[in-house]
């Protein structure tokens, strides 16, 4: 609004509006009549969700709402749909309720000036041909890629090239993906002794089979740089400080529980990278 005049404007609820939200939208009655209505559906709701409810869903923190909750949000949603609108005017009042995609024309107002770096904390330079770039200073994160201390997968034509850093007792070579993979979980990366502390960054995808959460760890020098529960496969990005004079890292996985699981390509590292950001 700041920036312009609103022409048009469209909420697309249909993907967020499914069975559920029906049956609530055709709830009728007011007051404590209407709330009891509402909490009988809320709690059909969670006895559904509570049977499917096991490992998976507590690891990665989710929990079953409590009855006190239940009944606070069907006095909520009472109060709201008793507020409801005439038929055809609701549209703002559905999306307010459930949510809704929104898609929207709007003209610029005249002498508006929009500057392509506003979407940036820090200074950006654009180039010829339009990329948009960190400035070039001291400080700027960006640059600190540019001098990187390992190889770049993705630049590698085989596992040749990294055998100096991911040797092939632990590792093996992907083509496909260009990654690397683990071969047993307990797997080492030689860096080398630097006389600073440096910045890892990691970029790894996950692989979870049978449901069977496990622990990947970081260390270095006997000091843990990052630790993260596998859940779900997924990307994750590990970061931290490797401690000066440290040689290699250390790369572990743990099954929770003591549970019993076959450990070679859980790991697919994409990127792998040290940076000195002196």
């Amino acid at each position: 609004a700041r920036g312009g005049m609103v022409l048009e404007c469209t909420l697309e609820e249909h993907a967020l509006n499914g069975p559920f939200e029906q049956g609530l939208l055709a709830l009728q009655g007011k007051g404590a009549a209407l709330v009891e209505q509402v909490r009988v559906q809320l709690r059909a709701a969670v006895a559904t969700a509570a049977t499917a409810f096991g490992l998976t869903e507590r690891l990665l923190g989710y929990r079953l709402p409590t009855d006190c909750e239940v009944h606070a949000l069907a006095a909520t949603l009472a109060r709201m749909l008793e507020l409801r609108p005439p038929a055809g005017s609701d549209t703002v009042w559905r999306a307010e309720l459930f949510g809704a995609a929104l898609s929207a024309v709007v003209r610029r107002q005249p002498g508006h000036v929009a500057r392509s770096d506003q979407a940036f904390r820090r200074p950006m330079s654009i180039e010829a041909d339009g990329l948009v770039r960190e400035a070039a200073d001291g400080g700027a994160t960006a640059g600190m890629f540019a001098m990187s201390l390992l190889p770049d997968l993705h630049e590698c034509d085989g596992h040749e090239a990294l055998a100096p850093w991911f040797p092939t007792s632990d590792w093996f070579w992907l083509a496909d993906s260009r990654n690397m993979a683990n071969h047993t979980a307990h797997s080492r990366i030689d860096i080398g002794p630097r006389d600073t502390e440096l910045m890892l960054l990691v970029r790894y995808f996950a692989v979870v089979t049978e449901g069977l959460p496990y622990w990947v760890r970081f260390s270095a020098g006997g000091r843990l740089l990052d630790e993260q529960l596998i859940v779900l496969q997924e990307s994750r990005l590990a970061r931290a400080w490797v401690p000066a004079d440290c040689a290699e890292i250390l790369v572990e996985i743990e099954p929770l529980d003591d549970a019993r699981m076959a450990m070679p390509a859980r790991l697919r590292i994409g990127a792998f990278q040290l940076l000195d950001p002196t």
